[in-house]
């Protein structure tokens, strides 16, 4: 069905038409569940390129096209690549979204995952720390993303070799999460 969805957009509306190019992105995501990585690169690449001309370079699906190559990134390894790319999509947000809003959050922390798996362990709990000072904010102490928040912190601490602070942090997620 998005195949047809994207059909009919593509000649009704053009290649670059944001309704294309969400068209591009729900077949990605399929792609991206299915397993099939690099088939989803390449059609998060055709939602990219149909939003840069669409929407520009400051939008915020600009930013999610960013944010969604790089998860991919990330789970084919290419760290760096995908280091890159949340920047991307980080900068984009900042501007548009602002520095506390929740998806600002998720980009914070998922370039933070990305530096942790690393091993850039110092770097990924300042992102971790922006990404809860803002969830706390925005979201509240009791939301399930500040318990992720916590939770993550938690492993650099554990990678980092502090284990009483980690285990005092995780019970502050479990906490949440209960």
């Amino acid at each position: 069905l998005y195949q047809k969805a994207l059909d009919i957009r593509f000649n009704a509306l053009g290649p670059d038409h944001a309704d294309t190019a969400t068209s591009y992105n729900n077949m990605a995501v399929v792609l991206e569940k299915q397993g099939k990585l690099e088939e989803a690169i390449a059609v998060y690449r055709k939602s990219l390129d149909s939003r840069l001309k669409a929407l520009g370079t400051d939008h915020a699906d600009t930013a999610a096209s960013y944010n969604n190559m790089a998860v991919v990134r990330e789970k084919q390894g290419k760290l760096e690549e995908a280091t890159a790319l949340y920047r991307k999509s980080l900068d984009i947000r900042l501007k548009e979204l602002g520095p506390g809003h929740a998806a600002t959050a998720d980009t914070y922390n998922n370039m933070a995952v990305a530096l942790q798996n690393q091993g850039k362990w110092e770097e990924a709990m300042v992102l971790y720390q922006k990404a809860l000072d803002i969830r706390l904010k925005a979201l509240g102490p009791d939301h399930a993303d500040t318990g992720t928040s916590y939770n993550n912190m938690a492993g650099v601490l554990e990678n980092q070799g502090e284990l009483e602070e980690a285990l005092t942090i995780h019970r502050k997620a479990l906490g949440i999460r209960l």
